[in-house]
């Protein structure tokens, strides 16, 4: 997650302590938590879900360039869970992840993603 700090803050790790509710009953852990995490080449693919009164999942792109000193967001979608990496990729070919995600945000250039391959 260090990859993607600023972009996702306050991340705890699978299976670790974190507030999943609106009802916060300690202030000191994060509303986040990751699912799981991969790279490839200068890209960073980042899920995780997202605590609270409307419980989200949330997938992220990051690009992080050798020279850069920090992450920039690519990609961004609210929607479903995805098990593992494969399981995103999978609804990427099948275009049900461009109909299925509640928010999309994309920036840049879409056809410049090289997404890293299992």
């Amino acid at each position: 997650m260090k990859c993607c700090a600023g972009l996702v803050t306050r991340v705890a790790d699978p299976g670790q302590n974190w507030n999943a509710t609106d009802a916060i009953t300690d202030p000191t852990l994060p509303g986040k938590r990751l699912i799981w995490a991969t790279v490839g080449s200068d890209y960073y693919v980042v899920h995780y879900e997202r605590g609270g009164i409307d419980h989200s999942f949330h997938t992220l792109v990051a690009k992080v360039a050798k020279n850069d000193a920090k992450p920039t967001m690519v990609w961004h979608a609210v929607g479903h869970q995805f098990q593992d990496y494969t399981a995103f990729l999978d609804a990427l070919r099948t275009v049900s992840l461009s109909i299925s995600p509640v928010f999309i945000t994309r920036v840049g250039e879409q056809s410049s993603i090289k997404w890293p391959t299992r």
